[in-house]
């Protein structure tokens, strides 16, 4: 059995809008009953509701109960907002079985840096091993989970002072974070307009903060119901975040994105010109106006490829393929455990690199030689897509620390989920340029 994937990472990371909704209410009960109302995500919320980790749990349960009655594609995600940045406490929440988690007030990418290693097994973080008794891992029965784990943990931050506004690029960039919410409410306070999210210079600075970091994604966001109410033609009665972004990456600025561009349609829901823009009631229950809509919520995506907008995602063996490659790559060239990332090669590997051997045993040989004269390498993976039977990732691979190194575009063709067939071409990164644009 292999760990389930986070299937709102997945979504995030195919571009492709999710509508969820604020669960407050701590009780698992009532959460198994909206897990049932079509959302693509529920927020369990540990920071401003009364939860604690048991209850959050029950909660966590509940939701899972309710898959029970769903077809795969309507089930809602979890969500958990835990109450501080604390790695003992992100343990705990991923433990129980957590896979995407929202921490609040991160000011600087070196407290985010500090949260992913907090998400993450060894090496590449300080999770604690106590699968064997985490129901993430259902106590043992994913026997790969100590491997896999790390591919499906969605770290979410929020950015909510004066000081995280000012590193928020920085705080975006950082490896391993998937995505930021602005908080207007402590932003507001910060600024010193205790209660006045609404102020101009408040809203300034969270369009600031939008048009200077993220394209926005082609207006996929206006306000619509979950799946199990499109059929009647009714609104819910609140209109939540609608999670799913474009990359930073995709630094184009375009005017057309001011939260003050695009008025509000008459009698309906707070209209959003940018589909994380805004949060309409998700901390009251009357209906808020467009001005208070716009203090919500600001949410942008950092550290995944550019997809294209409003494309299907990859189906769950594509990204169980790419997952693969991703272990394969990080075992076999950065740990150098050749014996470790040949669990995902099949028995048939044919290696188009004319300076490698086909099969298990070429690969070996590749990694003793990288143990031998380059122990020091490491290969940093920039972005990794997925074409039908396909994974291609373009990589920086540095074979001795403090050189430029070379980028690398790997193609890795996979059946029956194992690597069958490797293609690649290199180039050195050289010394000057005839561009800014950079090679990654």
């Amino acid at each position: 059995m292999h760990t389930p994937l986070n299937t709102f990472k997945q979504a995030l990371q195919a571009g492709k809008p999710q509508i969820g909704l604020w669960v407050g209410l701590a009780d698992g009960y009532a959460a198994e009953i909206l897990a049932g109302t079509g959302y693509d995500w529920l927020l369990v919320d540990g920071e401003h509701a009364p939860n604690d980790v048991r209850s959050v749990l029950a909660q966590l349960q509940a939701i899972s109960s309710a898959w029970s009655a769903q077809p795969e594609a309507e089930r809602s995600q979890p969500i958990v907002r835990i109450p501080v940045g604390d790695t003992t406490l992100i343990k705990q929440y991923l433990d129980i079985g957590a896979q995407t988690l929202l921490v609040p007030m991160v000011d600087t990418a070196e407290q985010a840096a500090r949260l992913v290693q907090g998400m993450r097994y060894p090496p590449e973080g300080i999770r604690g091993m106590g699968s064997a008794l985490a129901r993430a891992s259902r106590w043992q029965a994913y026997p790969n989970y100590l491997h896999e784990a790390n591919a499906q943990t969605c770290l979410l931050v929020q950015a909510e002072t004066v000081e995280a506004m000012k590193n928020i690029d920085a705080i975006a960039a950082t490896p391993g974070v998937d995505g930021v919410f602005i908080g207007p409410a402590d932003l507001s306070a910060s600024m010193g307009f205790v209660g006045q999210p609404n102020h101009p210079e408040v809203q300034a600075v969270i369009a600031d903060a939008w048009r200077a970091s993220s394209r926005p994604a082609r207006r996929r966001a206006s306000c619509r119901p979950p799946r199990s109410r499109r059929a009647s033609g009714s609104r819910p009665a609140r209109c939540s975040w609608r999670w799913g972004w474009t990359p930073s990456c995709c630094r184009r600025r375009r005017s057309s994105c001011s939260p003050s561009s695009r008025p509000p349609r008459a009698r309906r829901h707070p209209t959003v010109t940018d589909f994380l823009q805004h949060n309409p009631g998700s901390f009251s229950m009357h209906r808020m106006t467009w001005a208070a809509t716009a203090a919500a919520a600001t949410l942008f995506l950092a550290a995944c490829a550019p997809m294209g907008a409003g494309k299907a995602g990859p189906t769950a063996q594509q990204e169980a393929n790419r997952q693969a490659v991703l272990a394969f790559y990080e075992k076999g060239l950065n740990q150098k455990d050749a014996d470790a990332a040949l669990q995902y090669v099949g028995s048939r590997y044919v290696q188009h690199n004319p300076t490698a051997a086909d099969g298990p045993e070429g690969f070996r040989k590749f990694g003793a030689f990288l143990r031998e004269k380059f122990p020091k390498s490491h290969s940093d993976i920039k972005r990794s897509f997925v074409d039908g039977d396909y994974v291609i990732l373009h990589v920086n691979a540095v074979r001795e620390p403090g050189t430029r190194g070379s980028a690398i575009v790997d193609i890795f063709k996979l059946e029956n989920g194992k690597i069958v067939e490797h293609w690649d071409v290199v180039q050195p990164v050289p010394e000057t340029s005839a561009n800014k644009n950079g090679m990654f």
